[in-house]
């Protein structure tokens, strides 16, 4: 389980987007993931200052510690692999590094030690700490200007590549 929201791009059909998706395909998956990256990480950006917003703030350690990352790749979806980001807590996984305890205020938590799970002890009786899930919370609110921010960027960074090719094509 990851805390954080990725951003998903819903795009609706139309003309402008259709062109755009014509330009998209015109670039080999180098120059499409050149220019998928820093529009994805944009968006991400608009949901990390949000999460920071949300987070709590008693020291400042975890708001500091809510990093923009790149996605995980994927070879095993279409094409030669897939480019995504999102607004996550400090380590690359939960539960590690110096923010660990940021996954507890997201996720929720049991108080107390756990004492003895041995065959026959019983039940689980610790109280349950609900999370704030201000990462999930921040990628909910901040989706459709996200969204917007890396489709502006893609059809801006589709146009300055195509006119590149265009360009060495000529020279």
């Amino acid at each position: 389980m990851r805390a954080g929201g990725g951003i998903e791009v819903e795009v609706v059909s139309s003309h402008n987007l259709r062109k755009l998706e014509s330009n998209l395909r015109l670039l080999t998956v180098k120059a499409q993931k050149k220019v998928w990256r820093p529009a994805l990480r944009a968006g991400a950006k608009i949901q990390q200052r949000r999460a920071k917003q949300l987070a709590p703030h008693e020291t400042g350690a975890l708001e500091a510690a809510i990093k923009v990352r790149a996605g995980k790749r994927s070879r095993s979806k279409i094409g030669k692999g897939t480019v995504s980001a999102m607004a996550t807590l400090g380590a690359k996984e939960l539960f590690k590094g110096d923010s660990f305890y940021g996954a507890f205020v997201e996720l929720g938590h049991k108080v107390g030690k756990r004492g003895s799970r041995a065959k026959g002890a019983g039940e689980d009786t610790r109280p349950f700490v609900e999370g704030e899930f201000f990462l999930a919370r921040a990628a909910d609110e901040t989706r459709t200007s996200a969204a917007r921010r890396v489709m502006r960027k893609v059809s801006v960074g589709t146009i300055r590549t195509t006119r590149k090719i265009v360009a060495l094509a000529k020279g």
